[in-house]
């Protein structure tokens, strides 16, 4: 009998101590994608890189009674590693997302979206020496050549991202990349400096008409053209080239394929170089 008190009481002891154990002593169980909301703490998952679980804690300040935020803070145990200033986002659609790749490396994808999809950061951030530091930057990488930049993650497979960008391009309108990022010396790199892309609202404008004439190029980075495509001309576009802050498009026309350098201004008579897109306001 005495025996057996005995047993139950450390088993009680052991129950206790798990209990009161600190959230970073703890082996974290983190899915591929876990939707964390703000103003709440979690303390199951990991999202430093150690497979421990860690404190998060994602705090919005604004005013509830117009829904318009001022700042948002990113706090994992207890400090404060990332943060931002601004007067407009919208408190009720911040939108963070823990992802995990099959090597147990942790991302988290914030998106804090205002008027026309413009977010004061949509990017995906990874934990380095005590910081949340963009790794993808979805308001960036294309700054150059339009306005109106979003992006999202398509899916996790394995230790590869697939991410999505969209932005409103001077050349093509409403434009949409998919680009392939794979871990590699320790972050997330992309694959390819080529990939697909689809125009226009409903993604299906397969072939367009040229609206002003374009300077058609042989490669993405030939410094001078090789041709010139007139106005009132039927292309197809099949690709597009981003590296170093440039941009391109590989277009088919009368059976040959060539690219395109994507504008770096609007328009001065505000009109898209193709007669099926528009610019959106």
């Amino acid at each position: 009998m005495i025996r057996k008190k005995y047993v139950h009481a450390l088993l009680f002891c052991l129950m206790m101590a798990a209990f009161l154990l600190p959230a970073s002593s703890v082996r974290a169980a983190n899915p591929t994608k876990k939707t964390l909301s703000t103003n709440t703490t979690y303390t199951k998952y990991d999202i430093t890189g150690d497979k421990k679980a860690d404190k998060i804690l994602i705090k919005t300040t604004g005013d509830s009674s117009t829904g318009d935020g001022t700042g948002l803070a990113i706090y994992i145990n207890g400090k404060k590693c990332f943060s931002f200033s601004d007067k407009y986002y919208f408190l009720d659609q911040v939108t963070a997302q823990l992802y995990t790749l099959k090597n147990g490396k942790n991302f988290l994808y914030l998106y804090t979206p205002e008027n026309n999809g413009d977010s004061p950061v949509c990017a995906v951030l990874q934990y380095k020496s005590g910081k949340l530091k963009k790794v993808i930057d979805f308001n960036t990488t294309l700054q150059k050549y339009g306005y109106h930049f979003s992006g999202s993650v398509v899916k996790v497979d394995g230790n590869k991202m697939t991410v999505k960008f969209e932005v409103m391009s001077y050349t093509t309108a409403y434009t949409v990349l998919k680009y392939t990022y794979t871990y590699k010396d320790g972050t997330l790199k992309r694959s390819a400096r080529t990939t697909s892309v689809k125009v226009g609202y409903d993604s299906t404008s397969s072939t367009l008409t040229t609206a002003k004439s374009l300077k058609l190029y042989k490669s993405p980075t030939s410094e001078s053209s090789c041709s010139t495509l007139k106005k009132g001309k039927k292309v197809k576009i099949t690709g597009a080239y981003v590296k170093s802050g440039k941009f391109c498009l590989k277009i088919k026309t009368s059976g040959k394929s060539y690219w395109i350098k994507c504008k770096k201004t609007y328009p001065s008579d505000g009109v898209c170089p193709f007669k099926e897109l528009f610019y959106a306001g």
